[in-house]
C-alpha cells in the first residue's frame, strides 16, 4: 500500500508540474466569431511595417514560449510571416537577434480565423523580465491582422510610454506597442491585432536525472518493503 501511494503521489506530481502554463493576450483570439464579438481589420500587414509588443510572464518561473495564435484573414502564403520573441526593442525594420521564432505552413482564407504558429526554438526566458513580441509579413498577398471588439484603431495623439502586458484581456483592450518602419518607428496605443502568446514552465517536465532519482526512490521503496515482508515472515 504504501510502494502504490507513492508511485500515485509521483505520478499526480509529474502531471501537476506538466500542466505548469500560461497565456497572454486577448481571449477572443480562440472565438473570434462569437456573435457579441465585433470584427474587423486591425492593421494590414506588408514588408514595410513591423508591430512589436513588449510582455511579461509572471505567474511562470523560468519558460519558454510554445507557440502564438494570431487572428488574420486575406490570401497570404503563411509561410512569409515572420513572428519573433527578442530580449531587445527594434527602432526600424531590422529585427534584433531573436530568442525564438515561430512558424507554420498554408495559406490564409478570406474568413477571420485563428492561426497558431509553433515555436522553433526552446530558449529559457525569465519570468518578470520584458521580452519583445515581434509581428511582420515579407509576403507580397494581402495579410490582414484582425482585432476584436469595437473600439477604433486609434493612436494616443502623442508617443506613449510602452507598457509590457502580462495577463489575458478581453477583446476591445487597448495597448501599448511599436510600429517600426525603415530608419523609423513610432510608440502608438490602440487596440492591436489579436494575438494570444503561450508559454510553459521549463521546470514543468522533470529532466531525466529527476526521472532517475524518482526510479531510484521507488526501488529503494520497493527494497524495504520486501525486507519487511521478509522480517515479518521470519519473526512469526
Amino acid at each position: 500500500m504504501f510502494l502504490l501511494r507513492l508511485a500515485l503521489a509521483a505520478t499526480l506530481g509529474v502531471s501537476a508540474l506538466r500542466a505548469q502554463t500560461a497565456t497572454i493576450g486577448y481571449n477572443s483570439v480562440s472565438n473570434p466569431l462569437a456573435p457579441t464579438v465585433a470584427i474587423f481589420t486591425g492593421a494590414s500587414l506588408d514588408a514595410n511595417t513591423a508591430f512589436i509588443v513588449p510582455f511579461r510572464v509572471n505567474t511562470l518561473g523560468d519558460y519558454s514560449l510554445t507557440s502564438v495564435s494570431l487572428l488574420l484573414a486575406g490570401n497570404a502564403n503563411l509561410a512569409h510571416f515572420s513572428l519573433s520573441v527578442s530580449a531587445t526593442l527594434p527602432a526600424d525594420l531590422t529585427p534584433p537577434t531573436a530568442l525564438t521564432t515561430f512558424a507554420t505552413t498554408g495559406t490564409l482564407g478570406s474568413t477571420e480565423t485563428a492561426y497558431s504558429f509553433t515555436s522553433g526554438a526552446t530558449a529559457t526566458l525569465t519570468a518578470n523580465t520584458t521580452y519583445y513580441f515581434r509581428v511582420a509579413y515579407t509576403g507580397t498577398d494581402t495579410a490582414n491582422w484582425i482585432k476584436t471588439g469595437s473600439s477604433a484603431f486609434t493612436g494616443s495623439g502623442s508617443t506613449p510610454s510602452l507598457t509590457f502586458i502580462d495577463s489575458a484581456f478581453a477583446a476591445n483592450t487597448l495597448l501599448t506597442y511599436r510600429s517600426v518602419a525603415s530608419g523609423a518607428f513610432s510608440n502608438d496605443y490602440g487596440n492591436l491585432g489579436a494575438f494570444s502568446i503561450t508559454a510553459s514552465a521549463v521546470s514543468a517536465i522533470p529532466e531525466p536525472s529527476t526521472y532517475a532519482a524518482l526510479a531510484g526512490g521507488l526501488t529503494l521503496a520497493a527494497a524495504l518493503y520486501v525486507r519487511r515482508r521478509q522480517n515479518r515472515s521470519t519473526c512469526s
